[in-house]
């Protein structure tokens, strides 16, 4: 395809985006707005999310927000994590002013918002997941880098959730069962990123 069919290809696309209506445009018409995205994969696994992740953390979650993006057309979902350990990081990050931390906000497709008094949402799922993720959760999180604004985004099989000491996930892995201690999950990345050659 030569150079001119991509920049033509591309312009379509985005002339298609920007005609689609924003999700309050779509309320206003019935009363509230909504749209479900579905993905569907094969069975995910521990050691795929190892290898694409650019930050794996364990930490507690304190809050979310939620808000549109893409000009109103859809909707994203920030969540303030208190991070106990960082089990791996890609790159290390380092601040134009000295002494000054890089917060971590991690963030995921879909939420809900209200906006002049109606209730907007975008419901993801994939494979039938959903990503639900409240306060107090506890949580480790396999984490991609978004370069544009320096947050990190997490998948509904990026996270696994603590429950009673032992590693539960999103649903069936093709590496891991239904519940697993918390140390031996822990030694389960190790392994992975020995076997994928994945530094910290």
């Amino acid at each position: 395809m030569t150079l001119a069919a991509l920049i033509g290809l591309a312009s379509v696309r985005l002339a298609a985006q920007s005609d689609r209506p924003t999700l309050l445009e779509l309320a206003r018409e019935t009363g509230g707005g909504g749209m479900m995205i579905n993905s569907c994969g094969p069975m995910p696994s521990l050691s795929d999310n190892v290898k694409r992740a650019d930050l794996i953390v364990e930490g507690i979650v304190q809050s979310r927000a939620s808000y549109l993006t893409e000009g109103g057309r859809n909707i994203a979902t920030d969540y303030d994590v208190a991070i106990r350990r960082a089990l791996f990081q890609r790159d290390m990050l380092s601040s134009s002013r000295p002494g000054v931390v890089i917060p971590m906000i991690f963030k995921s497709h879909g939420g809900q918002v209200v906006v002049d008094g109606l209730r907007l949402s975008v419901d993801v799922e994939s494979n039938g997941v959903r990503l639900a993720l409240t306060a107090g959760d506890h949580v480790y999180l396999f984490a991609t880098r978004d370069p544009a604004d320096g947050k990190w985004w997490v998948y509904p099989f990026s996270v696994f959730k603590v429950v009673n000491g032992a590693v539960v996930p999103a649903d069936t892995f093709s590496d891991l069962p239904k519940s697993v201690p918390e140390d031996m999950f822990v030694q389960r990345i190790f392994q992975q990123q020995v076997a994928a050659a994945v530094r910290p």
